[in-house]
């Protein structure tokens, strides 16, 4: 009766504050008294917390939960309170009520509980708290296997995969999470025998031949390892490229970029032909907690502009927390560092747990049934990731006129005509420390030393980089051979394009 007359003190403010505010629908009326429940609950959960010992709250609290919730909803929530301030012999208690009065209901309630929860650290209090009335449920210990893996708990993850084996867990990705987590810490026989049963369930699949490889070189079964070895070349050979279809950029592609919306949170990977672009995959991704281009080192924020991947970083030497594979971004890059920005460790990464959106530190991450999708669309140091806030629109006739932007700036460099090589620099120029008066001075300094210049351009990328405080740019990437009378060299290049009266100048570059 007591707890009846608390809710009706609760609904009695709700209703004043409707008659102050006028008449409202039905609806309306429905969804403020929810909100004047839920504020009640949270308040009471509050208090509970800053005073355990308080009987008399704890069974107001409880009482309003079951005329609200129902009666195993109330019992669960208020078992989950006492797990979270650490009286745990009771919260169990309150639990195997819960189950002993409806099995069913109970863990249907769990799921929903567990699948509302945002943050990493719910989901695992979550679940461990699941687990002490069920714990048997192998799919409970796997997903909290996975999330301690995901922070790094390698211990704890391998325990609780470990157990979700015991109890029928047979995923292929259990597997190899087991493995590798087993191989970071050392215990190579063991990892063994689960990449072996991983392999027989999952038949020939790469990540876990990788595994197996890099497990016989630890043990020294160099027979073994080598026949891994070829064995994963074949797997991982790459299919040759198809014809060819009729042109309309006929001096590009193909090519492999990626593109991430930060505010729809998808990756997107697109495949470049002269006859234009097309998106290959669609992937869900997380980006930085906090919107806006990165500015400084612990912003949480994911960058804004184009970046070329520049190493690869999986299997054994990458800690789980980053999933099957890493790759770090060449961030910040020449325009980031004029423009002031700093912080480093940008990378496209996995991740063994499941990530709600603006849920990373500033990285872009997918989930590592993504990233085995991704791994064969990179190539390192020749993938660029770009990212942006919105959709990607790609205009080609500027795609066309940076193109003609390359050829003049090849064209002016071998005149050795500085007048005509420097036409394609904008005057906001700076690279190597020198601005386009110095840079000038530079390069005619150097001319006068030579007879003549040779520069072949091949395997050009136009890229996509948006709009900047320097206005609005592209990106032009190249294999540059270089030869003259008394030098040569070869190496890849990066030249930032920006716009001016619908034509593309040079604002920066930089040798790879």
């Amino acid at each position: 009766m007591r707890n009846k007359l608390l809710l009706i003190t609760v609904v009695s403010i709700f209703l004043s504050s409707c008659t102050r505010e006028g008449q409202l629908s039905y609806v309306k009326w429905d969804i403020k008294a929810r909100r004047y429940l839920d504020k009640s609950l949270k308040a009471y959960r509050l208090a509970i917390k800053n005073n355990p010992g308080d009987r008399k709250l704890i069974d107001e609290y409880t009482g309003i939960l079951k005329v609200v919730k129902g009666d195993v909803p109330a019992k669960i929530e208020f078992a989950i309170l006492l797990y979270e301030i650490g009286i745990k012999d009771e919260s169990e208690k309150f639990l195997i009520e819960a189950l002993l009065t409806n099995k069913q209901e109970t863990e249907r309630y769990l799921d929903n509980r567990i699948n509302e929860a945002t943050s990493v650290q719910d989901r695992i209090l979550l679940y461990e708290f699941a687990l002490k009335g069920l714990p048997d449920n192998g799919q409970y210990w796997y997903q909290l296997g996975r999330l301690y893996l995901g922070i790094n708990n390698i211990s704890a993850g391998i325990k609780a995969l470990e157990e979700a084996y015991l109890n029928g867990v047979k995923e292929p990705e259990l597997f190899y999470y087991l493995a590798n987590a087993l191989f970071q810490q050392g215990n190579y026989k063991e990892a063994e025998v689960y990449v072996d049963e991983g392999l027989k369930i999952a038949g020939d699949n790469v990540n876990m031949r990788r595994l197996r490889y890099a497990l016989y070189i630890k043990q020294k079964k160099i027979t073994l390892a080598q026949s891994e070895k070829a064995r994963l070349q074949q797997l991982t050979k790459k299919e040759k490229e198809t014809e060819r279809p009729a042109v309309i950029l006929p001096d590009i592609g193909p090519y492999k970029f990626i593109y991430v919306s930060k505010g729809n949170q998808k990756l997107y990977v697109y495949n470049m032909e002269p006859t234009g672009a097309k998106v290959i995959e669609t992937l869900p991704c997380t980006t930085g907690k906090n919107t806006g281009p990165k500015m400084k080192q612990g912003d949480e924020r994911t960058p804004d502009g184009t970046y070329l991947i520049i190493s690869k970083m999986e299997g054994p030497s990458l800690p789980s927390k980053y999933g099957i594979a890493a790759y770090p971004l060449n961030y910040p890059n020449l325009i980031d560092r004029r423009l002031q920005r700093d912080g480093d460790g940008i990378w496209l990464h996995g991740t063994p747990i499941a990530r709600t959106p603006y849920n990373s530190e500033g990285c872009v991450v997918v989930s590592d049934n993504d990233m085995s999708r991704l791994i064969d669309d990179i190539v390192v140091r020749k993938t660029f990731v770009s990212i942006s806030e919105g959709d990607l629109n790609i205009d080609y006739n500027a795609f066309k006129k940076a193109i003609e932007t390359v050829k003049l700036w090849k064209e002016g460099w071998e005149s050795l005509d500085i007048d005509k090589y420097m036409a394609v620099y904008d005057e906001m120029f700076y690279s190597g420390g020198k601005d386009k008066k110095q840079y000038k001075a530079y390069k005619a300094d150097i001319n006068r030393q030579k007879k003549h210049i040779k520069v072949d351009v091949s395997e050009l990328q136009i890229l996509p980089y948006g709009k900047t405080p320097l206005g609005n740019l592209l990106l032009a990437f190249f294999r540059q051979k270089y030869s003259s009378d008394n030098f040569s060299s070869t190496g890849y290049k990066i030249l930032y394009l920006v716009e001016r009266d619908n034509r593309w100048y040079i604002i920066g570059e930089e040798m790879l």
